[in-house]
This record gives structure tokens, sequence and C-alpha cells, in this order.
């Protein structure tokens, strides 16, 4: 079920999906990715469902028709790309980066500026269940919130993986 006026996956949905899309990866010898991203300082602003929105609005506009992504924590979206590897989930994070840093609120009369960090993990042939590289990514990105000059992370397993970036992923 998609959030209303957030078009955003509730987090049980984006599981099941995520489950099915890694079962058919599994099947046809494809990538998958997850992005975790964190937006610090986003507690800050008191309209929750406007700043849902916002982003929502940004991640759809950034985002392929094959991808998904969900709310997980009040500062945490987690995102969904089926079809790439490491080095492809890696140019979206730098590209999401890019735009999200630039992104702006107003709350109470002061402007808010969530900092932004990106932790990133990829499908394993190994793996048949979606938690594992879950995890992953919520470690690279605990290593990237824990570094000050790092703001987006690709789990050190999948980094020492890492590939040329997959021509199956096009933007």
């Amino acid at each position: 079920m998609i959030e209303p006026l957030q078009k955003i996956l509730n987090q049980q949905d984006f599981l099941e999906i995520t489950q099915q899309e890694l079962k058919r990866i599994y099947l046809y010898h494809d990538n998958l990715s997850l992005l975790i991203i964190n937006f610090d300082h986003l507690e800050q602003i008191e309209n929750e469902q406007f700043k849902q929105a916002q982003i929502s609005q940004i991640l759809q506009i950034n985002l392929r028709s094959d991808d998904f992504f969900a709310n997980l924590t009040q500062d945490n979206f987690v995102i969904l790309l089926p079809f790439a590897n490491t080095s492809a989930a890696l140019k979206v994070a730098q590209r999401l980066y890019r735009i999200l840093s630039g992104m702006s609120f107003m709350s109470n009369q002061n402007l808010i500026q969530p900092i932004i960090k990106i932790g990133i993990a990829s499908y394993q042939e190994t793996e048949h269940n979606i938690e594992i590289i879950l995890e992953r990514a919520r470690e690279a990105l605990m290593m990237a919130k824990n570094q000050n000059n790092s703001f987006y992370i690709v789990h050190p397993f999948d980094a020492s993986k890492r590939v040329s970036i997959s021509n199956s992923y096009i933007n």
C-alpha cells in the first residue's frame, strides 16, 4: 500500500516487494542494490506530511519507474534499485546526494537544511533474504554518519566485489 499524499510504499509492502525482486534477481542472475538515506535535522521540521511529500517528490523525479522507496523511520528512507550493481548504485547515491543536499525547509521562521548521509549495499549471489542486504546498507549508513567527510559509503563487503557500471541500469 502506498502512504497517502506521499507516494511512498509503507515498510511492510516495501519489504514484500523487495523480497519478490530478490527472488527474481536470483532466478535471472541479475543485480539489485539498496540505498538508505538519512536526513539529519529533519525532526526539527514540524509539518511531517509536508516534508515527507517534498522528499517523496524529489525521489520520484530522480529515480526510474522500476525503483521503489519507503520511509523506514522519521528520518530514514530506503530505496530499492533493481538491475543496479554496486557501481550503478554508487552513481545513483552521488546524484541523489547532490540533489537532496540542496534541500531546505522553513520551520518556525528558521531555515533548516538537513545533512544527508547514504549507505549502499548490493545483492550477492549467496543471499536469499533481503534483511541481510538491508543490514549491510544500515551498517554502511552508520559508517557514513560516523565519518565527517563521507556523505555516502558502499559497505566494505560490497566495495570489494565492485564491478564496472552495468548497462542494465539506464537513467
